[in-house]
């Protein structure tokens, strides 16, 4: 008899508190005691109003700031015992406005913190993997269009070997061609390479798109947590 395994647990957040204020309004943009589990392989939809502590949960997640109160686990230890730079190339952060360098799109991915030496042919494999080919290389990064400019944020955050890659809102700025574009890549990261993902949003369609769990946060609090199918009413009513 085969026994199926079951995913590993990799992220635990723990009753964490914490985050940056948005505004001075009490509360506003600050994760209050939440809760939740994400297993390898997992699709992790954080959905919410503004200021409910969406981005705020990521730049925990990814120790851009340490919690208040609670605890952060990473494949069991504490969150707080890893270097960040570790942290930040095994949970990779992909924001939702790109940085470009000026410079090449090579010159771009080039540019490391872990200073690490890639070659031409690694290079050209993160561009296929976000479906962007060489000639791209040699492209100036800041003339770009947004939706090439978040594949090669993408492929820059894939170079790095993450376990998790966490994306804030990554089509709101998109048209909608290249939201399906981006919705489609992020969907076969997860699907076809196994790659965990948690994905800030507010846009009911690219949750449709991705499936997978959600987590509904509203004033730093988790309020709900569904599936992607059912989150439309959710999203629709709290627009």
């Amino acid at each position: 008899m085969t026994i199926e395994a079951k995913p590993e647990t990799i992220l635990i957040c723990r009753e964490v508190s914490g985050g940056y204020a948005v505004d001075a309004q009490a509360h506003r943009g600050v994760l209050m005691a939440i809760s939740f589990q994400v297993q390898a392989g997992d699709c992790l939809s954080i959905t919410g109003p503004s200021g409910s502590g969406k981005s705020a949960l990521l730049r925990l997640l990814n120790r851009f700031d340490d919690p208040t109160q609670g605890e952060i686990y990473f494949h069991g230890k504490p969150l707080q015992t890893f270097d960040p730079l570790e942290i930040r190339k095994r949970i990779s952060l992909v924001l939702q406005n790109p940085v470009m360098f000026h410079g090449t799109v090579r010159e771009n991915l080039l540019r490391r913190p872990d200073k690490q030496q890639l070659s031409e042919t690694t290079l050209v494999q993160a561009l296929e993997e976000v479906g962007l080919d060489r000639s791209f290389l040699d492209r100036n990064a800041m003339e770009l269009s947004g939706g090439e400019k978040q594949r090669i944020s993408i492929a820059r955050s894939l170079l790095g070997g993450p376990e998790i890659l966490l994306l804030d809102e990554p089509t709101s700025a998109l048209d909608r061609r290249s939201l399906h574009l981006i919705a489609d890549l992020i969907t076969q990261l997860n699907r076809v390479k196994g790659l965990t993902l948690i994905v800030v949003t507010h846009q009911a369609e690219l949750v449709h798109r991705m499936g997978g769990r959600v987590l509904f946060l509203e004033r730093g609090h988790i309020v709900q947590e569904t599936w992607a199918e059912q989150a439309t009413r959710l999203l629709e009513e709290h627009r």
